[in-house]
């Protein structure tokens, strides 16, 4: 019988979206899987306010599971259990019930896809309109970051 911690103690943050500072929110789901795929054990999704945060600053978040049973291998399967662990990390301006269930949805949808579970509608929605979102705002920010490259360079 195997027991494994999972936790994400801290972070450490180089640059923010906005001029001054970004309300961070923190948002974690684990699922583990039996040796055979199956669902061994679904601990959904829980967060956490990470404060309001500057540029350079390291952040002890301290999130965590603990004590989580995977599955041993078995002869038939002997990769044995699996676990889908998912953070995300997000700047979020207020605290308001829908956004974190939201953020919650969108950690345990994430978690639930990695482990190979269909999602149910609910879940599917949000879980890719927040994937299409956050590739989005990666694509432009890459771009921005293409263009600022190409205009140093033919400053020299």
């Amino acid at each position: 019988m195997s027991f494994y911690n999972f936790s994400v103690p801290s972070f450490r943050i180089f640059e923010i979206r906005s001029s001054g500072s970004d309300m961070l929110w923190a948002a974690t789901s684990l699922k583990v899987m039996n040796a055979n795929g199956s669902l061994h054990r679904d601990l959904g999704a829980k967060n956490v306010f990470a404060g309001e945060r500057k540029a350079g600053g390291g952040v002890d978040l301290n999130m965590s599971w603990e004590n989580i049973h995977v599955p041993d291998p078995t002869q038939e399967n002997p990769d044995g259990g699996s676990i889908a662990w998912t953070f995300i990390l997000v700047n979020k301006q207020h605290q308001d019930s829908a956004g974190l269930t939201l953020l919650n949805k969108g950690a345990d949808a994430f978690a639930g896809a990695l482990a190979g579970n269909t999602l149910d509608e609910e879940g599917a929605a949000g879980a890719l309109g927040f994937l299409a979102l956050t590739g989005l705002v990666i694509g432009l920010q890459e771009l921005a970051n293409l263009g600022i490259n190409i205009l140093d360079t033919q400053a020299f």
